[in-house]
């Protein structure tokens, strides 16, 4: 049964039925608006030149065009190094895979994924401390590792540092 508070003291009981008819009614109104929204056709503030510009450098493979680490801009680079020299995409992108601190333990040739072993370590710290009587059952589910992934390589140019770096 739901409640409500009229006053202090006072509870005014109300039907079940009732409440969940009317949510039922409000979910269906957010259903028709996020329907109509879906289905809306955008408006461009593009001219004709400029979307037949667009579709032209889109079909071009020589170029790559990418979001900007920061901030919503594209920026359009060179594809291959032939072509761009020090600026292109592919001559950035060895730069990263060169330098040892993007992959210190591939140069090793070991397992370099260790992300779910410091997960595991991680929790099982937590679960002796727990153990100890330290801290509380609750304390230790809010400090135990979630979602652990490793580093990700994005390509993203950087255009807030000098010489645009990836």
């Amino acid at each position: 049964m739901c409640t409500k508070i009229k006053r202090e003291g006072e509870i005014n009981e109300i039907d079940e039925q009732i409440v969940e008819h009317e949510i039922g009614e409000i979910r269906e109104n957010v259903k028709v608006i996020l329907e109509k929204a879906r289905h809306k056709k955008y408006k461009t503030n593009l001219t004709k030149e400029e979307l037949n510009g667009k579709k032209k450098a889109l079909q071009d493979k020589r170029k790559v065009f990418l979001p900007a680490d920061k901030g919503r801009i594209m920026v359009a680079m060179d594809r291959f190094e032939s072509e761009g020299g020090e600026q292109s995409y592919e001559y950035k992108m060895k730069q990263v895979l060169v330098d040892l601190k993007a992959k210190p333990s591939i140069s090793a040739k070991k397992d370099w994924d260790l992300t779910d072993k410091v997960c595991r370590e991680g929790t099982r710290v937590i679960e002796t401390i727990v153990e100890r009587g330290e801290i509380s059952k609750e304390d230790a589910e809010r400090l135990k590792p979630k979602d652990c992934h490793a580093p990700r390589l994005s390509g993203l140019p950087k255009i807030h540092k000098d010489g645009v770096p990836l």
